[in-house]
């Protein structure tokens, strides 16, 4: 549900009675009830403690120094992950249960990469799902943009690929992508030879790799190129390892990744986001050095 967003997604009507909200309540009070009748979650008590001390920090950090409204967004933005983090620590408190919320989470990841796939080569919710962001600052944006990305063919954008929910960062949806691809291998005996292995996975790791180019970011290439390495790492030689990192740092040289023109363009905008945070938290930390929280 937090992942895939289907409520937002298909019923955003609905959004304004907070169904998510009584959702997770309820989740709360099961997970709570059974995993006090299996003796405790998968943390202790001191665990809880200092998310609940992480998460006033970031409250009182920025009602400081900037207010109590955006310090109601702020703890807003990171409610999400605390609750997700609350009811993964009170339900996966085994190999078992890890294991099948590992397969929930690849396959909620599968279904938003194919949901972005329809967006840029159908159109399908284009309009939140790809980020039209120009190439260069010298060139002047079309009045007319195309309603399916990939049928641009004007070269003044770069149409970067994100998803739903916290995931709505191009960057942030590519290293999730990066994170969960290698998982496609659970799905195979661990008996079975590589070569197999990669020919039953490669359909599923080739769209994983053709989404995670799409999203144009650099730090999801920069990822999968370390996660290569690593797997890698005691099937070459060295040499080929070093002529594997030259050639990822030539690829960001060239700029083939986006992030290098203007994001003033429609919903673009959100590729400024870095940016912003990263002016406002030295204005802040020069205000208030000793409790700033980078939000």
């Amino acid at each position: 549900m937090v992942f895939v967003r289907p409520i937002e997604q298909f019923a955003p009507d609905l959004m304004a009675y907070r169904p998510l909200l009584v959702l997770w309540g309820v989740t709360f009070l099961a997970s709570l009830v059974g995993a006090r009748r299996r003796g405790g979650g998968a943390v202790s008590k001191q665990h809880f403690c200092i998310l609940a001390t992480l998460s006033l920090t970031v409250f009182v950090s920025v009602a400081i120094n900037s207010g109590v409204n955006p310090a109601v967004g702020a703890f807003g933005v990171i409610s999400t992950p605390v609750m997700l983090f609350v009811l993964t620590c009170l339900n996966v408190d085994s190999i078992d249960r890890f294991r099948k919320l590992s397969w929930v989470f690849l396959a909620s990841v599968v279904a938003l990469v194919f949901q972005g796939l329809a967006a840029y080569h159908f159109g399908i919710d284009s309009s939140e799902l790809v980020i039209p962001q120009l190439v260069s600052d010298k060139i002047e944006a079309p009045k007319d943009f195309p309603s399916i990305p990939a049928e641009d063919m004007s070269g003044a954008f770069i149409w970067r690929l994100r998803s739903v929910g916290f995931l709505n960062d191009p960057n942030d949806f590519a290293q999730t992508i990066v994170v969960v691809a290698p998982w496609v291998l659970m799905g195979f005996a661990s008996d079975a030879s590589w070569l197999r292995r990669l020919l039953l996975a490669g359909p599923w790791l080739a769209t994983f790799a053709y989404g995670l180019s799409l999203t144009h970011s650099r730090g999801g290439m920069l990822g999968a190129g370390v996660a290569l390495l690593f797997f890698f790492r005691d099937r070459i030689s060295r040499k080929l390892a070093l002529l594997g990192g030259v050639a990822a740092i030539a690829v960001l040289a060239m700029g083939m990744v986006g992030g290098g023109g203007s994001c003033d363009v429609g919903q673009g905008a959100i590729c400024q986001r870095a940016h912003r945070r990263v002016e406002r938290g030295h204005s802040d930390a020069q205000g208030q050095p000793g409790i700033w929280c980078g939000v």
